[in-house]
This record gives structure tokens, C-alpha cells and sequence, in this order.
């Protein structure tokens, strides 16, 4: 197919359906010893508000979370440092 044909014809992409709505998917995550794991879904209505409404959904649940007094958990690893006698055979 020329290039010409391909530059001015309006080309639609039937892969993604026929609606421009896009799902998003925020992990949230709980501290240890709290009730549960959360998962947030939601449609946006075209995928370049993706960035936006994802933000938008972030600032808000670590806002409400705060409000709530729930821990948010964060990667940390505990270090227990033993010393050894000099005298013993190790």
C-alpha cells in the first residue's frame, strides 16, 4: 500500500474495542497486622488521563490514610550484628 493511501486515510484501531475508556489498576498496600491488602480499579474515559487520575487516586489514598492512622509499609530489612569473644575459637 502507498505511503500516500496510508498518510490520508483515517485509519481505526479495532483492537481496543470500540470505546476509548481505559482501566487502571493502584496497588495499595497495608502494613503488617492490618485487616487486608487493597486494590484499586477504575475506568478512565481516554487513556491520556491515565498519569492524571492515577495521581489524582495515589495523593488521595496516602491523604485518607493518614487521616485514618494506617501505616503505609515500606522495604526495610533488619541487621542483627553479633560479636564474637576473641578468646573462643571460632
Amino acid at each position: 500500500m502507498p505511503n500516500s493511501i496510508m498518510g490520508n486515510t483515517k485509519i481505526t484501531n479495532e483492537a481496543g474495542g470500540y470505546h476509548e475508556k481505559f482501566r487502571i489498576r493502584v496497588q495499595v498496600g497495608v502494613a503488617y497486622g492490618s485487616d487486608l491488602d487493597h486494590e484499586l480499579l477504575c475506568w478512565v474515559i481516554k487513556p491520556v488521563f491515565r498519569g492524571r487520575v492515577l495521581h489524582q487516586l495515589n495523593t488521595a489514598v496516602y491523604k485518607r490514610f493518614i487521616q485514618e492512622g494506617i501505616e503505609i509499609p515500606f522495604p526495610q530489612r533488619d541487621v542483627h550484628v553479633c560479636s564474637v569473644s576473641k578468646d573462643k575459637d571460632i
